[in-house]
């Protein structure tokens, strides 16, 4: 059976098949590379290096640590993101809600932990609240989501 979430924090429905290309990938990434929120990151690989030794010493396997990397990825987009490109924002929720799904198939509280530890100062705790009102109301197929994660 399908279980479909609908929150604040969930997304836009999407199918199975439902992927970025490569030119969306870029796109958006062109729109969130630069903002005075970002924060250090010293090894350009899209996480705060603050949240590296969270997500690192969460867990030993692999496949754990890769869907909280990906899903840390997609909170720092969002940390970054300009509101003002609202086409772009599309491809951020369909994004982070692949990400999340991910994340929840190996959650133990550990979302939660990286939310906030992501969104830390009241500057980026309002792009949070800008995005989750962006989806409000919205929601996603777990089930089809969490089958892109293999």
């Amino acid at each position: 059976m399908t279980r479909l979430f609908g929150a604040v924090v969930l997304a836009s429905v999407l199918s199975a098949c439902d992927k970025l290309p490569g030119w969306a990938t870029a796109v958006l990434h062109a729109e969130v590379k630069a903002s005075p929120l970002s924060g250090p990151d010293e090894n350009r690989d899209g996480i705060r290096d603050d949240i590296e030794p969270l997500i690192v010493g969460s867990s030993t396997l692999p496949d754990v640590i890769s869907a909280r990397t990906t899903y840390a990825v997609s909170l720092q987009k969002v940390v970054n993101f300009d509101f003002e490109h609202p086409k772009t924002l599309a491809l951020l929720k369909s994004e982070y809600s692949r990400s999340l799904a991910c994340a929840m198939l190996v959650d133990d509280g550990f979302i939660e932990r990286l939310d906030s530890a992501t969104f830390n100062t009241p500057e980026r705790a309002q792009q949070q609240d800008m995005f989750h009102k962006s989806i409000s109301g919205q929601a996603f197929d777990f089930d089809a989501l969490s089958r892109l994660c293999n």
